[in-house]
């Protein structure tokens, strides 16, 4: 009987045990919600101060900034790369920048690296080409930074530390190497973008903030889209390397998010996702969500390699008048490399509970894909699309997204422009959305149809003008839509780019593009020295 017993009891007490074990599996991942588009209120922007401050000047800068809890205010890079704080003035919704607010100098320009950026090297060396700083993050007292080699592949320290007050020198700490190979391939993983991490997700990240970079030239040494490793800044100077645990990251020989060249759906564009011509500069995490945002832009027209050229005719010639390489149209391209425009501000979301995953060993870093991409609906920006970085304050639940070369004062000052979005994790989805694009390089009437019906006619005169359009019957979250071209215009051959999906991101859909030719073109080549 006692035998009995006791087996019953073995038996209750692994009962037990198992249940507890199903139990911790179940709550492990997070329940918190995802953000999408609609929990997106977008609050205005604001102007930055022109002219020289300090050391620097604001304009063509704006590639990094951090938000400081301490003063409600923002670190901001210049032109050269110093940092100033500045106040965040009341933003405006305006397409006029004349009617925005204008932040004000808290503290000049500064070299906050002390003469140390370029000192990223193996051993500390100086390296011999052009760096940048990646990204800041304030924690704690301290000023956190990352720097990078603009293109090489000599760097492997990234990170350095200072104080919060500018004008104190003898406070730089730095360059620290963050993670170590295999776990991070190498520090143009690293040395970007940085954001804290939600306490109750640092412990399943592995960390209380996240750093990452990528999508910069050549390719070999970075990411193929967005990236992110969990690591403990407090670390900075105490461990060498400091720990990095990779939870996201797409390297060459696994570029997850850009399939091969016209096998997007839709038409001959690349992934929504990814191209060389993509660019991204930011990163957050939301506190009472489970969402990891990276900011940046995208081209959703034909992508290719080649010389920008402003007339339409020339649009895929082969070579480029004045050029060895292919032409592709693109008014604001500033050079040979990667083209496709024209160009959008994206929001790539990702779900920490997958990167939990990569964390615990159960998937690759490269295996995790965005949950959903949507557009920032942005004003007082200029036509030129180029990316900035982005910083959130959690106490109010703001976002704060750099748009740089958006303020044009003069010929010789391209100031950037900061814009405001609160984040409402309450909001609800609404009950459909529009379904919306881009018209280029179309001269005569070309109809349109979305699943086969809603017809939709759009004219033109004028090759070298954008329109938009938009389809009369909406989409409800969910929906499928296929746009397809139902008559070509008189001496022309259009092409639907993006045009078919489904509304994933519960935000109106307005990355379709319709390209015009003289003829049927196969997909722009993809190669080019952007990749070594």
């Amino acid at each position: 009987m006692c035998g009995k017993f006791r087996t019953l009891l073995w038996a209750y007490l692994l009962i037990m045990v198992c249940a507890n074990t199903l139990i911790d599996t179940s709550v492990k991942a997070s329940n918190d919600p995802l953000v999408y588009s609609y929990n997106f209120n977008y609050l205005g922007a604001f102007r930055v101060p022109n002219g020289l401050i300090g050391t620097d000047q604001f304009s063509y800068g704006g590639q990094s900034i951090a938000y400081n809890p301490i003063n409600n205010s923002l670190f901001v890079t210049g032109h050269k790369y110093h940092v100033a704080e500045i106040s965040i003035p009341t933003p405006i919704i305006a397409t006029n920048l004349t009617s925005l607010n204008t932040a004000k100098v808290l503290q000049n320009f500064s070299d906050v690296t002390e003469g140390n950026m370029k000192k990223i090297a193996a051993n500390g060396e100086e390296i011999s080409g052009e760096v940048k700083i990646g990204g800041l993050l304030v924690y704690g007292n301290k000023l956190i930074g990352t720097s990078y080699e603009t293109y090489g592949t000599s760097a492997v320290l990234s990170h350095f530390a200072s104080g919060l007050n500018l004008s104190t020198t003898g406070d730089f700490a730095g360059m620290y190497a963050v993670g170590s190979s295999p776990s991070v391939p190498t520090a143009s993983f690293v040395d970007g973008y940085m954001t804290k991490v939600p306490a109750n997700l640092q412990t399943k990240l592995g960390g209380p903030a996240l750093t990452g970079h990528g999508i910069i030239s050549i390719m070999s040494r970075t990411s193929f889209g967005p990236a992110a490793f969990s690591f403990d800044p407090s670390k900075l100077g105490i461990d060498t390397p400091v720990a990095a645990t990779p939870l996201l990251y797409y390297p060459m020989s696994h570029s997850t998010l850009n399939p091969p060249i016209g096998t997007g759906e839709g038409g001959a564009s690349a992934s929504q996702f990814f191209t060389q011509a993509t660019m991204i500069s930011g990163m957050t995490m939301v506190n009472g969500s489970r969402s990891v945002l990276f900011f940046g832009t995208h081209g959703i027209g034909n992508y290719g390699y080649g010389a920008p050229t402003i007339i339409p005719e020339y649009d895929g010639l082969n070579p480029c008048p004045g050029s060895e390489t292919l032409c592709m149209y693109d008014p604001f391209g500033k050079g040979k490399g990667p083209h496709a425009y024209p160009y959008i501000y994206q929001v790539w979301a990702y779900d920490s509970n997958d990167l939990e995953e990569v964390k615990n060993g159960t998937k690759k870093p490269w295996d995790v894909m965005p949950y959903a991409i949507w557009t920032l609906p942005l004003t007082a920006v200029s036509s030129y699309v180029y990316p900035g970085a982005a910083t959130y304050d959690p106490v109010t639940q703001r976002l704060y997204i750099v748009t740089p070369d958006s303020d044009k004062i003069a010929s010789s000052s391209s100031l950037p422009v900061i814009h405001v979005f609160s984040v409402d994790l309450l909001a609800k989805s609404k009950s459909s959305y529009k379904l919306k694009g881009k018209v280029m390089l179309l001269n005569g009437t070309v109809v349109l149809k979305n699943n086969g019906a809603d017809d939709l006619t759009i004219s033109a005169s004028d090759r070298t003008a954008m329109q938009d359009f938009s389809f009369t019957t909406p989409i409800a979250p969910g929906g499928a839509y296929n746009v397809t071209v139902a008559k070509q215009p008189d001496n022309l051959f259009c092409t639907v780019l993006n045009g078919k999906g489904i509304v994933n991101a519960n935000a109106d859909i307005t990355n379709i593009v319709l390209t015009c030719s003289s003829e049927p073109k196969a997909p722009h080549n993809v190669k080019g020295s952007f990749v070594k």
